[in-house]
């Protein structure tokens, strides 16, 4: 996996964090959609 990927990764993680400040385990299923909303690679 090149870095791009990964910073997009840590992107879309951080703005989920953001969003859901009380969630301390993030399950995959949750972050799916805003991997599609934001074009994954």
């Amino acid at each position: 996996m090149n870095m791009d990927k990964i910073s997009y990764i840590n992107m879309v993680i951080q703005k989920y964090l953001e969003q859901n400040k009380s969630v301390k385990n993030i399950p995959a299923k949750d972050l799916m959609p805003y991997f599609i909303r934001r074009h994954f690679p």
